[in-house]
């Protein structure tokens, strides 16, 4: 287990990730070409890639972190430990947190035993209103999604590549006199109204491991 270099091992990276995501290589060399903050770790079995995860920058308030994407183990090696693993080694890497979505509910338990605590949470029911909205720009949309996040919540420190990779997905975002609100995959990925609190928020959806004691916060738009 070790971190990987994403240029000399990028045709593996590739390889793993299709194998298990099934993702076109035109999306996957648009992530690895353009996230400029993320790291790669990564076991091999026999010289060949056959467990890896990124680790993304985040920050949560005031606090620095990880944010853990594209765990990725490949079919005749699964069920030996290697993600576990990474995520454990993960932990070297965090700074004051780590945090992630898990891809299914049954993995809520798993990430528990590796000391995750559902601690994120975003809206159930998100109806955005179309009335009097428009294409959103980068800086228009995340100057005003901070704003309106005035509680604690996960923010990319590579904002600008979150905002291209969903365009780059056919994804978009809106903004209207009372509201913003992203579209990703056809779905409605987060809607932030006006006067926003984390009250709203009651579905949970992410986890965080920290030795810290940090508070519930808010998860909204992220990559998954």
């Amino acid at each position: 287990m070790s971190v990987i270099d994403t240029v000399k091992y990028k045709e593996q990276i590739i390889n793993l990730w299709q194998s298990v995501f099934g993702d076109d290589r035109e999306y996957i060399e648009f992530f690895l070409d353009n996230c400029k903050n993320k790291i790669c770790l990564g076991t091999f079995s026999e010289e060949q890639l056959c467990s890896m995860l990124f680790l993304l920058d985040v920050s949560y308030s005031s606090y620095k972190g990880k944010y853990v994407f594209a765990v990725a183990t490949e079919k005749s090696h699964r069920n030996k430990g290697y993600a576990g693993g990474l995520i454990e080694e993960a932990k070297l890497y965090m700074d004051d947190f780590l945090c992630l979505v898990p891809a299914e509910k049954s993995l809520f338990s798993y990430y528990e035993k590796h000391g995750f605590n559902t601690k994120l949470y975003s809206s159930k029911s998100i109806n955005p209103n179309y009335k009097n909205a428009r294409n959103s720009s980068y800086d228009e949309y995340f100057t005003a999604r901070e704003k309106k996040l005035s509680f604690p919540h996960i923010a990319f420190s590579d904002s600008e590549f979150i905002y291209k990779e969903n365009i780059f997905n056919g994804g978009d975002f809106f903004i209207s006199n009372n509201e913003i609100f992203a579209v990703r995959y056809g779905k409605t990925a987060e809607v932030l109204s006006k006067n926003c609190s984390l009250s709203e928020f009651n579905e949970a959806k992410g986890m965080i491991y920290s030795k810290l004691n940090l508070p519930n916060g808010y998860i909204g738009f992220v990559l998954d």
